[in-house]
């Protein structure tokens, strides 16, 4: 290892010696889009890359002084990757962790009668929504970094408690109420999704920060869950496959509150009641 530095060193001293000899020995650059240069001035190499400084010291006989290291590593870094939280830029505005509250929206219970779509609705007190963005893509579009992209992948998981004491069952290819057993205290529709979010974000000003964008759901699983005690029927509710929806939040330095809206319906069509899903939650990020 030491002879490996030392010849580094001796090679790195020899192209100071040699860009001295040059017409210009106060300077010359190599440069692309102003990212990466290499500058010569008395003795001294200096090579920048993607905005770190590597100072070459050329006029002195220790290994220790000959090699300085200035420079920002991130001042010019404009794609960052990071997984679950860490590695992320300061700027970054999609926490690992989302928490809120999940309804429908533009309900329509047509398709039953007024009774069975009573027993039908969900009570927006106790339906949870939870994302969680594992993988995350943060890039600058412009120098200052006022302008950014953040795309992720993760899953969110969809909790739709029924407002009464009532589940639901198939039959001829719909969904209707059911009462549920004298033993069981609650039950809920959970549903999780592969995750994809894309953000265009706009840094207005001392931490404060406006994102809109999309959101593109997968369904992976859906059960009706009892509790108490537990039981999970999966497979019986039909819900799309795929859901594409709109996505905004706004924020102050790591602090976030967010709105998620689908433009397609939860059920597939006619075998359920119209409705799409909504979230409302906060989100924080380290």
């Amino acid at each position: 290892m030491k002879r490996l530095i030392l010849s580094t060193a001796m090679l790195l001293m020899a192209l100071s010696a040699i860009a001295q000899e040059t017409t210009d020995t106060n300077r010359i650059a190599i440069t692309e889009d102003g990212d990466d240069a290499i500058a010569v001035n008395n003795g001294d190499l200096t090579l920048t890359v993607n905005g770190l400084n590597f100072n070459f010291k050329g006029n002195t006989s220790s290994v220790e002084d000959f090699i300085v290291l200035t420079g920002d590593r991130d001042s010019r870094r404009r794609v960052y990757y990071s997984f679950a939280g860490c590695g992320a830029p300061s700027w970054n505005h999609l926490a690992l962790i989302e928490l809120g509250s999940n309804f429908l929206a533009n309900t329509n219970y047509s398709a039953y009668s007024v009774e069975d779509a009573d027993k039908l609705a969900f009570g927006s007190n106790k339906s949870v929504y939870v994302a969680i963005n594992l993988a995350i893509l943060n890039v600058a579009l412009n120098p200052s970094r006022t302008l950014g992209f953040t795309m992720g992948i993760g899953f969110a998981c969809d909790n739709y408690t029924f407002a009464g004491k009532y589940t639901m069952e198939r039959r001829d290819g719909m969904v209707y109420p059911v009462a549920l057993p004298e033993t069981t205290k609650k039950s809920k529709l959970a549903a999780s999704y592969l995750h994809i979010p894309l953000l265009f974000d706009w840094n207005i000003n001392r931490g404060f920060f406006l994102s809109v964008g999309a959101n593109i759901d997968v369904l992976m699983s859906s059960a009706l869950v009892y509790k108490k005690p537990r039981t999970t029927i999966e497979g019986i509710a039909p819900l799309n496959p795929v859901n594409i929806g709109i996505t905004g939040r706004i924020g102050w330095s790591r602090l976030y509150v967010f709105a998620n809206y689908s433009f397609m319906d939860m059920f597939k069509k006619g075998t359920g009641p119209e409705g799409r899903r909504m979230a409302i939650g906060a989100g924080i990020y380290f």
